[in-house]
């Protein structure tokens, strides 16, 4: 059986998680403060399932992608989610970027949270769909492969992977040496073939894909 570990300082926020998953038949073997304190007492196991609760402090969002980072590190077997209040691209970008397996939004229902840890148990990325219009499909990412099935075509991925950066027409036109025109007609077609309805749901898309690395 899975081990779990709750990381995080909001004491509430524990508790109710422990609730949750002690009523769907998951029980927290563990808690800890921060990460840095996971190698005490009941270390995690390697293939644990490690929940991060973000606080939803701007300040403290750094804190908690570097304990990602540290939690992949030392348990690279284990599971590792955010749970947090942010929604913003950047925010989950960073998340995935680091390693993360699964960013859930607290607002989530009980159902919900339980339903996406039994997804990222099994392997599956797990990421907040509720910013994407309905009716979007979006395949879990690979980050052990390279990305599949795409419907873009090769100059749309390139621009992608800079949408999924945040960053502007102007800044995209200037990395790949073409006309703000021309990235705003590309954008467009992008929006069409993924079926979303702006820039941020099709950043979402990329990262929730794996499109949101440098090509190499």
């Amino acid at each position: 059986m899975t081990s779990v570990c709750l990381v995080g300082k909001d004491c509430i926020a524990k508790e109710g998680l422990k609730g949750m998953l002690a009523r769907a038949e998951m029980p927290v073997s563990a808690e800890y403060d921060d990460s840095s304190s996971l190698h005490l007492q009941q270390a995690p196991t390697p293939d644990s399932l490690i929940i991060n609760i973000d606080t939803g402090v701007a300040e403290v969002d750094g804190d908690i992608i570097e304990a990602v980072r540290r939690q992949k590190t030392t348990y690279p077997q284990s599971r590792v989610v955010i749970v947090s209040s942010r929604r913003d691209v950047p925010a989950i970008s960073a998340a995935f970027s680091t390693g993360a397996d699964g960013y859930i939004l607290r607002d989530i229902s009980s159902d919900g949270l339980i339903g996406s840890l039994k997804l990222v148990m099994s392997g599956e990325k797990v990421f907040p769909t509720s910013i994407l219009p309905s009716g979007t499909s979006v395949a879990p990412a690979n980050t052990d492969a390279a990305p599949r099935r795409s419907p873009l075509s090769a100059r749309e991925m390139g621009i992608i992977r800079h949408l999924a950066a945040g960053e502007s027409n102007k800044a995209i036109a200037i990395a790949l040496n073409i006309r703000e025109a021309t990235v705003k007609t590309h954008v467009k077609k992008i929006l069409k073939k993924l079926g979303v309805a702006n820039r941020t749901q099709a950043a979402v898309w990329a990262i929730a894909n794996g499109y949101d690395k440098p090509l190499q």
